[in-house]
């Protein structure tokens, strides 16, 4: 959207806007100046039709106004990807061309419609044109363009020869130097970008950022000697080149050269926090060092630190290898049992997860086979009975659900089950028995009363039930 010149003193926007909407509930014309109409444009960016309606007063107002019309453009190449939409663009974009004929701005937003509508010749040409109005910025942004254009119209060699000549003129240039990793790991013959990385570190060898891609080239072609090679190089022209201690440190540990990993963590402790990955790599190191000790304390932090489930079981299952080692065998079996626990819990919750999912997409079948897996795993769990006994309510499936009730109590919450099963008799038309069992659930633990709503939530519709529930201490 528009920028303002902050160093001028900002309207009150709230009371623009204010002022703006009493103008169309009275029915009166909206005459305000333009730097108003721009600030209400910006204020309504986030409800296209509102902006339009904005932009429609504003050139009602000020018809030879360019930088309205760029506006109208920009909202409109937004749009739904038309025929309609495009044609309304490319009406706006002539008009703002009028007033404005070689604004960057403007011939960036036409190389994007052109873009856009597939023009990529045409697009080509106006980007050429466009390189003699365009700043630093957004040259980078013509040379970034050029390259997708060129891939587009399937000039793939042309866009890497492009690219490659941008990297020699500026061997730091980011954006440039991410692009062509980008096409390094889907290319095919990944070691033809070695040569010229090579040619252009030569130019420039503290290009720090070129020995990473160089790195993570190699590693790609499986020469990791050569990659970790790569990264010491990367870190020494950037000692706080956080990926780079990362990536060589993977590499020295899957080559085995722990003592130099450690070297290269010690130093990245020096710059950086350590994380759960690091600390598994501290882990990593001792353990194949045979520090059995040094490693299971590093990976017991590494536990700590880490959120993510699975990989606390190849952290607990380490620990549990580094006690093996040490001959602490029931050690090692209370660390495999922790891994193993939080591997199904975390499978049990992916199962349940999927279970719902199937639910909300009415494939039943597939639902209660997850269900079912989900249960064979953590039998005890009682929010999973009572989800599929929910489950089981909402198909329908009274009968089969007490007979699962019935499996359920094998493995505990019978409070909570009593007021699952009230809910099915009712269903089933043993109303009596329903209210009893309710009754005596009630009495022994009102604390799960809300199960039976969980199951059933229709039965909150129920006056006996619903007078039960509240009243129960007068029964008894």
């Amino acid at each position: 959207m528009y920028n303002f010149d902050h160093d001028e003193e900002e309207p009150n926007v709230e009371d623009l806007v204010g002022q703006y909407e009493s103008m169309l509930s009275e029915g009166n014309t909206v005459f305000l100046d333009e730097e108003s109409f721009l600030y209400l444009i910006d204020h309504y960016s986030g409800d296209m039709n509102k902006a339009l309606e904005v932009i429609e007063h504003a050139l009602a107002q000020y018809p030879f106004s360019g930088s309205f019309y760029l506006q109208k453009a920009q909202l409109l190449i937004n749009k739904e990807a038309t025929a309609e939409s495009f044609e309304l663009t490319e009406e706006a974009l002539a008009q703002a061309k009028l007033f404005n004929p070689n604004d960057i701005e403007v011939l960036l937003l036409e190389l994007n419609l052109l873009e856009l509508t597939k023009q990529y010749d045409a697009a080509l040409e106006l980007l050429e044109y466009s390189y003699q109005y365009a700043d630093s910025s957004e040259i980078q942004t013509l040379n970034i363009t050029k390259v997708d254009l060129l891939k587009y119209k399937g000039e793939r060699d042309a866009a890497l020869n492009f690219l490659w000549s941008l990297l020699w003129e500026n061997p730091r240039n980011k954006m440039v130097s991410a692009r062509l990793e980008e096409q390094m790991y889907f290319s095919r013959n990944p070691e033809k970008f070695i040569k010229p990385y090579k040619e252009v570190l030569d130019k420039d060898p503290y290009a720090y950022g070129l020995w990473y891609s160089l790195g993570n080239t190699y590693y790609k072609t499986k020469d990791p000697e050569s990659a970790i090679e790569a990264y010491e190089y990367a870190i020494i022209t950037n000692e706080k080149f956080e990926y780079a201690y990362i990536d060589c440190i993977d590499c020295l540990c899957k080559m085995k050269n722990y003592s130099r990993a450690l070297q290269h963590l010690e130093d990245f402790a020096k710059h950086f926090e350590l994380d759960d990955t690091t600390l598994s790599f501290f882990g990593n190191c001792y353990e194949g060092l045979e520090d059995y000790a040094k490693a299971r304390s590093y990976y017991a932090k590494a536990a700590q630190d880490d959120p993510i489930p699975l990989d606390g079981v190849v952290i607990h299952f380490r620990i549990g290898i580094c006690y093996a080692k040490e001959g602490l065998q029931k050690q090692a079996c209370n660390a495999f049992e922790e891994a193993y626990n939080i591997g199904m819990e975390y499978l049990c919750s992916r199962l349940e997860e999927v279970s719902d999912e199937c639910e909300g997409l009415e494939n039943f079948e597939k639902a209660h086979n997850f269900y079912m897996r989900s249960l064979s795993i953590k039998p005890g769990k009682s929010h999973l009975w009572l989800t599929y006994l929910r489950f089981l309510f909402e198909e329908e499936l009274y009968i089969p659900a007490l007979e699962f009730i019935e499996e359920a109590r094998k493995y505990g919450q019978s409070s909570e089950l009593d007021y699952a099963e009230a809910a099915f008799f009712f269903q089933i038309g043993s109303r009596q028995e329903g209210l009893a069992l309710l009754i005596q659930a009630l009495a022994e633990n009102k604390e799960f009363h809300q199960t039976l709503f969980f199951v059933a939530p229709k039965l909150e519709k129920d006056g006996d039930v619903m007078t039960l529930v509240a009243n129960d201490a007068e029964l008894f």
